[in-house]
């Protein structure tokens, strides 16, 4: 639970500096995040 709690407050952080940089960087953001997942899955 704690390990969860600190991945989102990363998560949040890295969020916050891509609303920082524009909606370009939040795709980009979101893209990896989904191939990390698809990766999990395997």
């Amino acid at each position: 639970m704690e390990r969860d709690g600190m991945v989102t407050d990363r998560f949040e952080r890295e969020m916050q500096r891509r609303r920082e940089q524009g909606p370009r960087g939040i795709s980009l953001a979101w893209l990896r995040l989904r191939r990390q997942r698809k990766e999990r899955r395997r």
